[in-house]
Parts: structure tokens; sequence; C-alpha cells
């Protein structure tokens, strides 16, 4: 039986020690949906804030428009920039003419969340998730 040598020790132990110290990467952080029997509410860098029930409203509405002819519709439309720890295909609609804050959720009417649409200084665009309240 040949036993390492010092060199080939320190060798296998520079190899080794960097891919044990490296964390697993699981993909992208899940954000916590709210519950659907509790009540909630969402506050954006709007400076808006929207409860449960108008989201809700509003929720209806769109899943109402997703089933109708998309010729002249762009929303609602489906949403994968921001990932909630909800079940399902999530989808995003603007809540109120103008504003960039959107609601985030599922064909079963789960409010996954509520996003602002952020824009930075060379033109691109991104969602950052609103606090839930």
């Amino acid at each position: 039986m040949k036993l390492f040598t010092y060199s080939e020790a320190i060798t296998l132990f520079s190899i080794l020690a960097p891919v044990t110290a490296m964390a697993i990467h699981q993909g992208p952080e899940l954000i916590a949906a709210p519950n659907r029997n509790s009540d909630f509410s969402f506050y954006c860098r709007s400076g808006k804030s929207y409860n449960k029930n108008y989201l809700m409203g509003e929720v209806r509405h769109a899943i109402n428009l997703i089933g109708e002819s998309r010729t002249f519709l762009i929303h609602p439309e489906p949403f994968e920039e921001v990932q909630y720890q909800i079940s399902g295909e999530q989808w995003f609609y603007p809540l109120q003419d103008g504003s960039r804050d959107h609601v985030v959720f599922t064909r079963d009417a789960q409010v996954a969340g509520v996003v602002h649409l952020m824009i930075r200084d060379n033109g691109e665009r991104y969602y950052d998730p609103c606090i839930i309240t």
C-alpha cells in the first residue's frame, strides 16, 4: 500500500479545500407569498400601499382577461423575473393607470406579491418586490 507523500497530500488538499468550501447553488431565492387565508397588504417604493381586498379585485379582473382574445391586450402576461414560494405559473398585471406597481398572481387567484418596475440610468428595467405588511 502506497502512502501519500507530503507534497501529494498538500496537492490533494489544495484541490479539494476550495470545492468543499463552496456553497451549493440553489438557484434564485424564493420570496414568501402571503397566506391567502390571512389579511395582508403590500407597501411599494411608489409610496402606495395595496390591501388584500383591492388586490383580489384586480386579480379577478386580470384572470378574466387571460381568457379573452389577446389581440390588443398586453397585460396580464406571464411573469418570471421575481420568484415567489407559490405553486403554479406566475402572471402579473398593472395596478392603477400609469403606475409602475404590478400584482403577481396565479390563475387560481392566489396573490404571490406586488412588484414595482424600476428603471436604471442605462434604461435597464427590473422589478423590485414590494414589502408585505
